[in-house]
């Protein structure tokens, strides 16, 4: 025996999933899901960070991963209806195809929508920077020589955010791309060596917009008195 035909009874059109005997299309009373003809996402040349609404994240996830995590915060549903999620379906270079499921008066559904995908290959102000010799916050060691090659360690982990480093009489300084690189570096330098730690800025341009000083980041670790 083989499978009823389910049929919309407004309007009539054949379809796997009915809400009350209504099709999704009626249900919605016209108010269609709006979802962006173009798919843009933003990368870094040099590192492969991507753009995230301003935020540079380095990432080894897929680009399919930000297409669709950019698409999920554009897309718009209609009232009373939950976005699930949104999935790429097909992708062919520029063209391809997103399944985008949703929840509505108790019942998921999933409907399939034409993209277009694009990929803009740029330079993150990070790595701007390190091509411009630009720091933003200098970490200053400052410790007996044996003691500060040791801290020089725990800085493997935060080789992308540093520009350079400088030999000084009682110690080291370490220039920085990243001012929250830096901080993380410090504290982490701070709790595992015990150190004194002191923050401060120093001014060296004057932002127009905002009308007051630039400051980059100095901190100071040192050992305990």
């Amino acid at each position: 025996m083989g499978l009823k035909s389910k049929f919309c009874a407004r309007c009539g059109k054949e379809t796997g999933k009915l809400a009350d005997g209504i099709c999704v299309e009626c249900r919605l009373g016209g108010s269609d899901i709006i979802v962006p003809k173009r798919a843009v996402l933003v990368a870094c040349k040099s590192c492969g960070s991507v753009d995230f609404e301003g935020i540079w994240i380095k990432s080894d996830e897929p680009d399919e991963t930000h297409f669709e995590n950019n698409l999920i915060k554009k897309i718009r549903v209609p009232e009373n209806t939950e976005l699930e999620s949104v999935k790429i379906s097909e992708r062919n270079n520029i063209f391809g195809k997103i399944a985008v499921t949703f929840s509505f008066a108790g019942r998921q559904f999933t409907q399939i929508f034409p993209v277009q995908f694009e990929k803009k290959l740029v330079v993150c102000p990070e790595c701007s920077m390190h091509r411009r010799k630009e720091y933003v916050a200098t970490i200053q060691l400052r410790d007996k020589p044996e003691n500060v090659r040791k801290m020089m360690e725990n800085m493997r982990g935060f080789e992308t955010n540093i520009l350079k480093t400088e030999g000084q009489k009682r110690g080291i300084d370490i220039y920085f791309t990243n001012k929250e690189a830096a901080k993380h570096a410090a504290a982490e330098m701070r709790k595992e060596f015990n150190l004194f730690m002191k923050q401060s800025g120093q001014a060296y341009s004057w932002d127009k917009q905002k009308n007051r000083p630039k400051y980059k980041l100095v901190i100071l670790l040192r050992a305990r008195e």
